[in-house]
């Protein structure tokens, strides 16, 4: 088929463009369409059979400054479906004529894909049969390609990007809303056979750690830059199988997730991505936070099994301080523990290893630590480390060391076994220097 739109033209339009010293193309780009663009990057994939219009249309905006993302161009209709797959773009902006798959069918295949993906068709000349099947098929607009220009796209776009911000605003108030009544079994059943979650689902606990100072718990919360970045990862999908349903945060460190699994997929498979679906958060959060976390997941679970599974899982991440940091746990590798022990002997056989010449308190230290991880108790855990914290102090006090004990959040039981063990060596040596002196 002949292009509808020659290259030359495009080639005209580039080169004249950087004949201008303030570069037009582009202008409008860097003025950020009248306001500072804040919010969430959109993100966009242009589609065009002709290399040449697709550098054109590249060129003739600022995309980032404008607050969008060109996340890839296809050169036909089959290659933008199989980017779209990959890339998930919220806005295509298309060529409508190409050879093989056109922008029309284009439009129908991603309507079925994703019914709230915005599509914008471009045509060299006024098409109206085509312009009618286009606001058929869910088509958002249908632009002139020698009528295009910045002012034009960005004000498309802004109209657009309106629409989206208002529209997921309204979606994210009923989907939390609609989580915290799945999770808390506040659904009637007749309402839920309603609901077009899916029969296939999972859940995935992002938790925050609390740190320990001086030997207490100290209850923290998500930042507003560690949500902004975990809501975008969460609600990435995977391969076209698993698909984010909605999210809500529980507590002021606990975020629960839900995914449904759709089309035909193996136990075994499905148990690979929901894995994977936890590496990519982990990831995201290690690349561009600092904060210390772990991930919990249950295994494919029914709409009926949410309630139960979710009530499982917020038991289980109270002990997410025996887990190593970042650490991703499935809730059927999670025994059920809750016993108390007992531990004044040891906290006694600890201060007399400080006092002994012969004394061995990193030994005492590591010995109580293994037995705190073995019995993975949370309860144990608040009764042991304020005892061996208000140990240390003393023992700092009375041997005029001060600068020992430190006031510092330890994350991990192995960063805090590592603390004590120095602490209470540098203790004892200072002790018999002391008595040899």
């Amino acid at each position: 088929m002949a292009p509808e739109f020659p290259g030359l033209f495009y080639l005209s339009r580039m080169i004249n463009a950087d004949r201008n010293g303030v570069q037009n193309a582009q202008r409008f780009g860097q003025m950020n369409y009248g306001k500072e663009r804040t919010g969430k990057m959109l993100k966009i994939m242009l589609v065009d059979d002709e290399v040449l219009a697709l550098e054109y249309l590249k060129s003739m905006v600022d995309w980032e400054a404008n607050g969008y993302q060109i996340v890839g161009c296809a050169t036909s209709g089959k290659k933008a479906m199989e980017l779209y797959e990959k890339t998930q773009p919220q806005i295509v902006i298309s060529d409508i004529r190409m050879p093989g798959t056109d922008g029309l069918e284009l439009t129908r295949w991603l309507k079925e894909q994703n019914r709230e993906v915005v599509i914008i068709l471009l045509s060299a000349y006024k098409d109206f049969d085509y312009a009618q099947k286009g606001i058929r098929y869910g088509v958002s607009n249908y632009l002139l390609k020698h009528e295009l220009s910045s002012e034009l796209i960005l004000k498309e776009l802004e109209g657009i990007r309106e629409k989206l911000e208002r529209a997921d605003g309204r979606k994210k108030i009923y989907q939390k809303y609609f989580m915290n009544q799945l999770i808390y079994d506040q659904v009637p059943s007749e309402e839920l056979d309603e609901v077009a979650f899916g029969s296939r689902l999972f859940l995935l606990l992002v938790h925050k750690r609390n740190p320990v100072i001086q030997g207490v718990f100290i209850e923290t919360c998500w930042t507003e830059e560690e949500q902004d970045e975990l809501e975008e990862v969460m609600q990435e999908n995977l391969e076209n199988i698993v698909f984010y349903v909605a999210d809500v945060q529980v507590t002021r460190n606990n975020w629960m997730m839900l995914y449904r699994i759709e089309n035909t997929a193996s136990k075994y498979t499905i148990n690979s991505l929901i894995r994977r679906k936890c590496t990519q958060i982990q990831k995201k959060l290690e690349e561009k936070t600092k904060c210390h976390f772990n991930i919990l997941h249950s295994y494919e679970i029914t709409q009926g099994e949410i309630s139960s599974v979710f009530r499982r899982m917020s038991n289980r991440v109270r002990y997410a301080f025996f887990w190593k940091d970042h650490k991703t746990c499935s809730l059927l590798e999670l025994p059920e523990k809750d016993e108390k022990m007992l531990w004044g002997e040891g906290i006694r056989a600890l201060r007399e290893s400080v006092m002994e010449e012969e004394g061995e308190p990193e030994k005492r230290i590591e010995e109580l630590f293994e037995k705190l991880e073995e019995k993975a108790s949370l309860e144990d855990c608040k009764m042991f480390l304020p005892a061996v914290s208000n140990l240390l102090e003393e023992l700092c006090e009375s041997e005029n060391c001060p600068e020992i004990y430190q006031e510092r959040p330890m994350y991990t039981l192995e960063e805090m076994k590592s603390y004590y063990m120095e602490s209470f060596r540098k203790i004892h040596d200072r002790r018999m220097e002391k008595m040899q002196s």
